[in-house]
């Protein structure tokens, strides 16, 4: 008898998996992150994505989906993005010699503004590196937290 009462209210209580808009310029490590988000293991090729890729993975009883944009792709954000999106911004390669740091690209892609406009966007510059997984999860990590305010 459960089994009968409980298959009607099946779907209502399935996990959302929030889509996560992935982008950013060539050669940045976005597949790398991913890779080692996924798997732990570092992505062995340096073939650039072409077109779009998915990636679905758990983390913290989480379900994230991520759909990669290749880096030859212009992007428009601003405007065409819902006002309540956290957004997240991984910097990549941060143990490179002369990489700059959160706080310089948090200035150079005037992320600042975005909480000036009418509507108050989350955002966050997480200082990261692909090959050793460093900062990659406390970037996860906050968007977990800031998805929950959305």
């Amino acid at each position: 008898m459960g089994t009968t009462l409980g298959k009607p209210f099946a779907g209502l209580f399935q996990e959302i998996e929030p889509r996560i808009v992935f982008f950013g310029l060539p050669g940045t490590g976005k597949s790398s992150i991913l890779h080692k988000l996924k798997t732990g293991e570092v992505l062995s090729t340096n073939m650039p994505t072409v077109g779009l890729d998915m990636e679905s993975f758990k983390y913290k009883n989480s379900s994230f989906c991520f759909v990669e944009m290749g880096g030859q792709y212009r992007y428009k954000i601003q405007g065409n993005v819902p006002d309540n999106v956290a957004v997240l911004v991984y910097a990549n390669k941060h143990e490179v010699p002369g990489a700059m740091t959160a706080y310089e690209i948090s200035n150079e892609l005037d992320l600042a503004s975005l909480r000036q406009k009418t509507w108050q966007r989350n955002w966050h510059v997480q200082s990261s590196c692909a090959l050793s997984g460093d900062g990659l999860h406390e970037g996860l990590d906050w968007l977990l937290k800031n998805a929950e305010r959305m």
